[in-house]
């Protein structure tokens, strides 16, 4: 069964890219409510970060996608 969720510190096990480059993305290019939420807690130091598989898997294919155009784009430019 594939998972729907996952918390941050197991994001390597997705993709095996580090957290912090999906933390530098956050609120940038990955939003909360889209792509993670955040679970609610009493404690002021800890949150509990849930990111959406599914969403990450469209947003990875995306970028990709994108990344190609530009690529393609600055290929075709003429000299």
């Amino acid at each position: 069964m594939k998972k729907k969720y996952i918390q941050h510190k197991n994001l390597f096990k997705f993709c095996d890219i580090s957290s912090d480059y999906f933390k530098s993305r956050m609120y940038i290019e990955l939003f909360e409510g889209q792509h993670f939420i955040i679970l609610p807690t009493t404690s002021s130091t800890k949150k509990v970060i849930l990111w959406d598989v599914e969403e990450l898997e469209k947003w990875f294919r995306s970028k990709i996608s994108s990344d190609k155009n530009e690529i393609d784009a600055l290929l075709s430019r003429k000299r």
